[in-house]
């Protein structure tokens, strides 16, 4: 549940539905089911990239070293 995550890491799951939504509205509306997946990684790692929170690089690493800490974060972000 996003509610029980810690404020950084809430922070950035929400930046990530930002960046999910932005790129459905200018880059394309309609992807393919074999691409979401990849978008929601990329909206994830960019959105901890970019956090202003001080552990946003943190977020980012972990994400990047562990694959299974990023596929449960992408059950939060899943909206499609």
């Amino acid at each position: 549940m996003l509610t029980i995550q810690s404020p950084p890491l809430h922070d950035v799951i929400t930046d990530s539905f930002e960046n999910l939504w932005a790129f459905l509205l200018f880059n394309h509306s309609f992807p393919d089911g074999a691409a979401i997946p990849t978008v929601m990684r990329d909206c994830l790692i960019t959105a901890a990239t970019e956090s202003r929170n001080p552990r946003g690089p943190i977020i980012h690493d972990q994400m990047n070293q562990e694959n299974g800490y990023l596929d449960h974060l992408l059950c939060l972000v899943s909206v499609l």
